[in-house]
């Protein structure tokens, strides 16, 4: 995992990229067994930022996930 946080042009990003392997199915709510208490993390950091003035993007690669925040 790799976390980078900078200043550009007046605005905060936070930029986290994971690898990913080959059983990766794309952003869902969770993989874990207990559905009902997983998986809302991406959906509260995405109306987060947008409540903030800001947005999250999600960009995946063949091996990397790669979510930035910009505030």
């Amino acid at each position: 995992m790799e976390i980078n946080l900078a200043n550009r042009g007046g605005k905060c990003v936070i930029k986290i990229a994971n690898p990913i392997d080959e059983s990766f199915k794309g952003i869902q709510c969770t993989s874990k067994e207990d559905r009902g208490s997983y998986g809302y993390g991406l959906g509260q950091v995405k109306r987060i930022a947008e409540r903030n003035g800001g947005k999250l993007d999600i960009n995946i690669e063949k091996d990397v996930i790669e979510c930035s925040v910009i505030l």
